[in-house]
């Protein structure tokens, strides 16, 4: 990001984006389009300092993250298809978290987590998918479980 904030590289994705123009990044690139990032470049983030709703900067966080070699394609109405060889998540959560303080393990129970890989499909506009998994996450003290069969996260 350091190497293109504030360049003519901005300014020239600010100009095609003001015009309607698809504008896509892959690894680094995809995740600096978000309205919140999470780099680790840094180190990493602890429970009282990543508090997107706790803190008020938004009313509701959803997020999306790709396995590696895969992309997700967008349209204008919201539709979104995956390209490549793994899945696209889509995650939401269902409010504050119950406890997220500084020096406490995180409890945030059912997040809600959308799954698409093959041919299944996402609406960003309706937060809804079709052919995909759905399931649920929790922290609880910090222990991450699922409601995923078999337990698993991914």
């Amino acid at each position: 990001m350091s190497f293109w904030k504030g360049t003519p590289v901005e300014d020239a994705i600010h100009y095609l984006l003001s015009r309607n123009v698809p504008v896509s990044g892959t690894s680094a690139g995809l995740a600096i389009m978000g309205e919140f990032l999470f780099s680790a470049k840094n180190g990493t983030v602890y429970s009282d300092e990543g508090r997107i709703v706790q803190d008020g900067w938004s009313a509701e966080a959803r997020g999306s993250g790709s396995d590696e070699e895969t992309a997700l394609v967008v349209e204008p109405n919201g539709a979104a298809a995956r390209l490549g060889n793994g899945a696209v998540y889509f995650l939401r959560p269902p409010g504050r978290p119950e406890v997220c303080k500084s020096r406490t393990p995180l409890t945030y129970r059912n997040v809600s987590v959308y799954r698409i890989a093959g041919s299944a499909t996402f609406n960003l506009s309706t937060w809804s998918g079709n052919g995909g998994a759905a399931y649920t996450l929790s922290a609880e003290a910090g222990t991450l479980t699922s409601t995923q069969g078999g337990g698993g996260i991914y």
